[in-house]
């Protein structure tokens, strides 16, 4: 995963195909295609956007989002100390 802090404490998760494929292995029946996903967050932590080639939905979306925002804050409150 990559993150991008885009100020005003936003940030953007990048993860890249491989760690998707890597992701899906661990959701037998995941419908996310193997590709690389954006998952934008404000400074709250909420998702405000996905960036992804193709449209993404379901609890495996949920549960990597939620991965992507737990790394990125991790990462932010590092760069911070």
């Amino acid at each position: 995963m990559k993150v991008l802090d885009c100020g005003n404490g936003s940030y953007n998760v990048t993860i890249t195909r491989g760690e998707v494929e890597s992701f899906n292995t661990f959701w037998p029946c995941s419908s996310l295609p193997e590709q690389t996903i954006t998952f934008c967050f404000d400074r709250r932590g909420n998702l405000v956007d996905i960036l992804s080639r193709h449209p993404i939905d379901g609890p495996e979306a949920v549960a990597l989002s939620h991965d992507a925002q737990a790394f990125g804050d991790s990462y932010l409150k590092k760069k911070e100390s």
